[in-house]
């Protein structure tokens, strides 16, 4: 199979992440053009803006008493809307189809804004973007969605169709039983954002396709950091800048193994870590700690051809870069706004690990896991059903708790909670072992990626919203979609080599 060259040729050793630099000179990069350059600097310019202009936020955003009425900043409806004539720019100059690129436009304005982008809904009804464009998206792939099914495989196909089928019955049960429908549909989103993963499967069906698909998730990354600096900048002393950090920490994973293996250039990799590392700072996440050190051991010990095993030049790489950061932690301690939220960093770890019986946040999820495990003891094989409001004795409101696993066991019961984990277990175990059988293959580094960021939003969802989430939901199925297409890819581009011999 012909790739394009621009991305580069990673060296074919066992290091893990770590290959020689390639000796061959590079070809011109055939992916940086024009309405890629103008989306990068208009995005800048609204994302510094917004930054700049947002107020001091001295506390958390508590969770709203009513579903689905959160309020959006007004710049994620400005960049999303100036996105979309560049969007189109684009798309004329590379020749790609529309549901590509509104795909694209949907995963980098997503990544970028999250919640704010998210709930950008259609006036006077509870519709929003991500609804609109999951069903455009499906109604334009309607006659090839059965297909995408078929050749994802038995057990996916089968584990997907069981879990809408369970979230159905809950469904129904929620609309029968009386329970408010806004909030049974809310919950049936859970089941219903799941066709993001076929759609994504037939939508990001090529090599070109992959690779814009990264191009455009580090854009939603850079994004997402450069509005966290400029509100950091402009308004130091609160808690946190970016609320939702595990697609920047997948972003700085990505960066890192693609810098690494010289498959993107160095000085615009390593300026995209540096920022990226600022980022995960920022998002000041006990969540996003645990995932990243998760994903750090991984990387470590099990590199993209599935060898256990650490070369020194890898050791001596890691070493550099545990030095940058605490170089990069030293001088943020210089400054009066970064010493404040280091020193409220290290407060909240100590907090949450060692003191964690004297930490609000952390006995609220104790508490809420109790009641889940109390109401799924209830009904163990169907749960309760869809639209049941989650209040219990700490809190009266309907706040869910906070761990989308199990709020999938309570809420669906066995009926739903297996086939959601079948589909996961089969996806990291298929990856694995493409990535073992395909290690040869320079492009097998996309698939690598992919199995760290979907682990890491694993660890997210065992602690926070995920699922529920639309803004969370829609590229976690997103991302096991482009998976499952490039272990097809890399499948078949041994095909030919083995007619061949």
């Amino acid at each position: 199979m012909n790739r394009p060259s621009d991305f580069g040729q990673p060296q074919r050793s066992g290091a893990p992440t770590l290959p020689i630099r390639n000796a061959r000179p590079r070809a011109k990069s055939i992916w940086l053009n024009g309405p890629l350059i103008a989306i990068l600097l208009v995005g800048t310019v609204i994302i510094t803006a917004d930054g700049f202009t947002r107020p001091l936020v001295l506390e958390e955003e508590k969770e709203s008493t009513e579903a689905l009425t959160y309020e959006p900043y007004q710049a994620a409806f400005v960049f999303g809307l100036a996105m979309l004539p560049l969007m189109a720019a684009y798309r004329r100059s590379t020749s790609i189809s529309k549901k590509e690129a509104a795909l694209l436009w949907f995963v980098m304005c997503t990544v970028a804004y999250t919640k704010d982008f998210s709930y950008m809904g259609v006036p006077g009804a509870p519709i929003f973007v991500t609804d609109v464009v999951l069903g455009g998206l499906c109604v334009a792939l309607l006659g090839s969605l059965w297909g995408a099914l078929r050749t994802l495989g038995k057990t996916p196909r089968l584990a997907i169709m069981w879990l809408v089928v369970s979230g159905t019955i809950c469904a129904a049960r929620g609309f029968v039983s009386g329970q408010d429908r806004i909030l049974v549909l809310r919950d049936t989103a859970m089941v219903g954002y799941s066709m993001f993963l076929p759609v994504a499967y037939l939508v990001v069906s090529s090599w070109q396709s992959v690779k814009r698909f990264f191009i455009f998730f580090a854009l939603g990354t850079l994004f997402s950091s450069s509005n966290a600096l400029a509100w950091f900048a402009g308004q130091p002393g609160q808690r946190r800048y970016l609320p939702y950090g595990v697609y920047v920490l997948s972003g700085l994973v990505g960066t890192f193994v693609l810098t690494t293996s010289h498959t993107i250039r160095s000085a615009l990799g390593w300026s995209l870590f540096g920022l990226l590392a600022a980022g995960v700072i920022l998002a000041n996440a006990r969540t996003i700690y645990v995932a990243a050190l998760l994903v750090v051991l991984i990387m470590t010990f099990i590199g993209p051809t599935v060898k256990l095993q650490i070369s020194r030049r890898s050791l001596r790489l890691t070493a550099g870069i545990a030095v940058a950061a605490v170089v990069l932690l030293g001088a943020a301690m210089q400054t009066k706004a970064g010493a404040e939220l280091l020193d409220t960093t290290a407060t909240e770890l100590v907090s949450g690990t060692v003191d964690y019986a004297d930490d609000p946040n952390a006995t609220f999820r104790l508490l809420a896991w109790a009641e889940a495990g109390e109401r799924f003891a209830e009904n163990p094989l169907l749960g309760e059903g869809f639209g049941v409001p989650f209040s219990f004795e700490r809190t009266a409101f309907d706040v869910r708790p906070h761990n989308t696993f199990m709020t999938i066991l309570y809420k669906m019961g066995l009926l739903g909670f297996l086939p959601l984990i079948v589909l996961l277990v089969t996806f990291q175990y298929r990856g694995w072992r493409s990535l073992g059988s395909f290690r040869q293959e320079p492009d097998a580094l996309f698939l690598y990626v992919l199995l760290l960021a979907q682990l890491a939003m694993f660890v997210f969802g065992c602690l926070n919203l995920l699922l529920e989430s639309p803004f969370m939901a829609s590229i976690f199925w997103v991302i096991l979609g482009v998976g499952m297409s490039v272990m097809n890819l890399l499948r078949s581009s041994q095909r030919p080599a083995a007619i061949s011999a």
